[in-house]
């Protein structure tokens, strides 16, 4: 018990100190307390949470396939296009594009793909980006909350319980929508001196050509289907009987 003890907090140490890769810390860790017999290797296999890592697995591939698309910088643009340029619409198209694809998507591929549209957008409207990327980062995480397949522990909640994808929404959302909205009010208010929109920023903004995001028309019509069918298996995954990782893979 020591020992793993001291091989758990060495790792996190290493991780923390973040000069080497934590995916090869954490499987070197892994490796040493099976090589020590800490645990027993049975016991180790019987731990591991495959639905989890289905799902996770699942999850990513969907967002790979579809991320060459431009379908997310599409949506981004068009909801700061459909704020009208103003500063707390663009706000809240802003936060509500990222906490929306929070929801289904992971936080950090979220953040990824929300930050460079948002510098686009902060250049074309004149103003600072650093407040929108703030609110998306704080948004992100209320986003990932409201759903099964929004954040890790979620996903490791429904893997040791009989929670469904619809008692995630049922129970989380309502409460992560009041947090949104707080959040991002309270956050508008801190940074509204930082946000003020100059009229012809507004033009440069209504300008943007969304439509010239998409990259790959077919392949956006082949591979969305596929994200919407899959986010629709969530709701409907107990009732089928099947788990969400093998929605995810599927």
């Amino acid at each position: 018990m020591t020992l793993a003890v001291i091989l758990f907090v060495a790792a996190l140490a290493v991780i923390a100190s973040e000069r080497v890769d934590r995916t090869k810390v954490a499987l070197i860790g892994a490796v040493l307390v099976l090589l020590t017999q800490t645990i027993e290797q049975e016991v180790a296999i019987e731990a591991v949470d495959w639905n989890t890592l289905g799902l996770l697995a699942g999850m990513m591939i969907v967002v790979r396939v579809t991320e060459p698309t431009g379908i997310y910088t599409w949506i981004a643009i068009r909801a700061g296009q459909l704020s009208n340029g103003r500063p707390l619409a663009v706000v809240v198209a802003l936060a509500g594009t990222t906490a929306l694809l929070s929801a289904f998507l992971d936080n950090l591929t979220t953040v990824l793909l929300m930050v460079p549209i948002t510098f686009l957008l902060a250049d074309a409207l004149d103003i600072d980006p650093i407040p929108l990327v703030i609110i998306e980062i704080l948004v992100s995480n209320i986003g990932g909350t409201a759903t099964l397949i929004g954040d890790p522990p979620n996903i490791l909640i429904a893997g040791s319980t009989d929670l469904s994808f619809l008692d995630f929404i049922v129970n989380l959302a309502p409460i992560s929508v009041l947090a949104f909205v707080v959040v991002t009010a309270l956050l508008y208010r801190w940074y509204r001196s930082q946000l003020q929109i100059a009229p012809e920023a507004r033009e440069r903004v209504m300008s943007l050509d969304a439509a010239r995001s998409i990259e790959d028309m077919a392949e956006l019509k082949r591979t969305v289907p596929i994200l919407v069918g899959t986010v629709l298996l969530f709701f409907a995954h107990q009732a089928l009987h099947i788990e969400p990782a093998t929605v995810a893979l599927t």
